[in-house]
């Protein structure tokens, strides 16, 4: 079972910043999860939320600046904002990444940044359409379809974008759902497990990966079983 650092060691430092994901392969995780937008030019950057408010204090989007205006806020203890090929820089083929795309529109900007990298990644979001773009400009990419439950749209648009698995919140994830998943050919990751008894309960069951916010707390029972 693969331990991924959730926005990277997310609990300790500012999150989908290069600090948080040196610091998640320095707790020992096995890979890095995190969360790609673009800038006003279409640059790849790493920010979960669209708008700058939470993070930086203002209340402008990520879509409307540039990488420039961007680099200028501080999200958090000093910290800046990330591009997509900074974080694969730190990466350097280490582990597994889980790069969700949360806009759409930018596919094809995230898979000419992934050219020529050589590690082990794959695309996930919770917007399946996104998916299907990434499915038509590449019939190789790894895709992962985000969701909340487990059913028959799951099912069907898993089989049509030929995905390689789900990733859903831990919470969902018992003995019939992961073995519905099998059936249908399909791997499992868990999301966001903060807790050593249920990363246990989740690693019984069989899932792939999962993904949490301290991955030094997880290390032992993933890399364990890894």
């Amino acid at each position: 079972m693969l331990i991924l650092g959730h926005r990277g060691a997310s609990k300790a430092h500012p999150e989908n910043t290069l600090q948080a994901f040196a610091a998640a392969y320095e707790g020992g995780a096995q890979g890095l999860e995190f969360d790609v937008r673009a800038d006003v030019n279409g640059v790849p950057v790493i920010s979960h939320d669209r708008s700058l408010e939470r993070r930086g204090g203002d209340p402008r989007n990520v879509d409307e600046l540039t990488v420039e205006d961007l680099k200028s806020f501080d999200v958090g203890n000093g910290y800046r904002m990330p591009t997509l090929h900074e974080t694969l820089e730190l990466a350097g083929g280490r582990g597994f990444l889980d790069i969700e795309v949360k806009q759409a529109g930018i596919e094809e900007a995230v898979l000419k940044e992934l050219v020529g990298y050589r590690g082990a990644w794959a695309i996930s979001s919770f917007d399946w359409s996104s998916l299907a773009a990434f499915r038509k400009l590449d019939r190789s990419v790894e895709l992962w379809l985000l969701a909340m439950q487990f059913n028959d749209a799951l099912f069907d648009t898993a089989r049509q974008i030929s995905a390689k698995g789900v990733a859903m919140h831990h919470s969902q994830l018992n003995e019939a759902s992961v073995a519905s998943a099998r059936q249908k050919g399909l791997g499992v990751l868990a999301w966001t497990v903060n807790d050593a008894g249920e990363a246990q309960r989740l690693a019984d069951l069989g899932v792939d990966a999962l993904c949490t916010d301290v991955p030094e707390l997880l290390y032992m029972l993933g890399g364990a079983k890894a």
